[in-house]
């Protein structure tokens, strides 16, 4: 008898089509074929029994699964079904071989998927934008490590002249990660200095605001505030 993760079901083999018999409880099965099939289990068991007194190696006994076969049911087959590890490896599959976004619509990689599991025909992938959006998530998380790991083997991240330091927050996350000295050659956003400075000018209550306002400006970039 075969043995699958899940629920498993006898399915008696000598019923007819039309009357086939199948119970998931192993002592049900074993009742059916003495009550409904006794005369040739016995049979085969007596014959199996004459052929191993003969000279030679004696025969294996028959067993229930010789009258019996094992198959899981479609919730069990659903339920051992991984899609995480699936979609796995057919990213895998379309970026390592290369092979193109409608590989997921061959008629010939849906019937493989469903010869290994016939349960699955709602779960696997029968859209090229369905394969296309988990390759770009896929590749999101390994984008910045990928890009970062080429700009420091050809020495970039040592070349670099320039950053613009406005206060958007990536630009400092940007400056840090790359150990960036943001002291040196920075520019500052210009749009930003002159909204600063606008702003200075026309909603300064007081001098000193004034001068706080152009002194926010001017902070990074060295600038003297005359009067």
């Amino acid at each position: 008898k075969g043995r699958s993760k899940g629920a498993v079901v006898y399915e008696c083999l000598l019923c007819p089509s039309d009357q086939a018999w199948s119970n998931p409880k192993r002592d049900n099965a074993v009742y059916h074929a003495k009550r409904k099939h006794g005369d040739i289990i016995n049979s085969s068991e007596c014959t199996t029994h004459e052929r191993s007194s003969d000279i030679g190696p004696p025969l294996k006994q028959a067993r229930l699964g010789d009258y019996y076969t094992a198959n899981p049911s479609e919730l069990a087959l659903r339920r051992v079904f991984n899609p995480q590890r699936y979609t796995e490896n057919m990213v895998a599959l379309l970026t390592r071989r290369r092979l193109p976004f409608s590989a997921v619509l061959w008629d010939e990689m849906q019937d493989i998927m469903l010869a290994c599991n016939p349960a699955i025909e709602d779960l696997i992938m029968t859209s090229r934008h369905e394969a296309m959006r988990h390759i770009t998530t896929d590749f999101t998380l390994y984008q910045s490590q990928l890009i970062f790991s080429t700009l420091v083997f050809y020495g970039i991240t040592k070349q670099l002249g320039c950053h613009t330091g406005n206060n958007a927050t990536s630009n400092d996350t940007c400056a840090a990660f790359i150990n960036w000295d943001p002291k040196h050659h920075r520019i500052r956003c210009i749009l930003h200095i002159i909204n600063l400075s606008l702003q200075a000018f026309l909603f300064a209550a007081s001098q000193e605001a004034l001068k706080a306002a152009l002194d926010a400006a001017s902070d990074v970039t060295g600038s003297v505030v005359f009067k």
